[in-house]
């Protein structure tokens, strides 16, 4: 378990605030991205993304509905699965 947080830098802010579609909310790819700086494997550029455990974190069902395919192609690629768990990875973060 991950003890130290995890703090977005000012050029992942900025970009994530260009790129994010205005229907999504920032908090929710700022929260996606630092779910995936946290836990991305040091060998891969791919995260498992636990959609069901995330929208229970952020509190709303809506990262599943929409927020995730409005984010595709924009800010992340997703490899296909099911709408509890997706495997992608983010197009900027470093």
């Amino acid at each position: 378990m991950r003890c130290e947080p995890i703090y977005l830098t000012e050029k992942q802010k900025e970009w994530l605030k260009e790129n994010t579609p205005d229907e999504v909310p920032l908090y929710v790819a700022e929260t996606l991205l630092e779910y995936y700086l946290a836990n991305k494997p040091a060998d891969s550029e791919w995260c498992v993304l636990p959609i069901t455990n995330i929208e229970a974190y952020l509190g709303s069902s809506s990262l599943s509905k929409s927020y995730i395919l409005l984010l595709s192609g924009k800010v992340l690629e997703r490899k296909a699965g099911t709408s509890n768990v997706c495997v992608a990875r983010f197009y900027l973060a470093e």
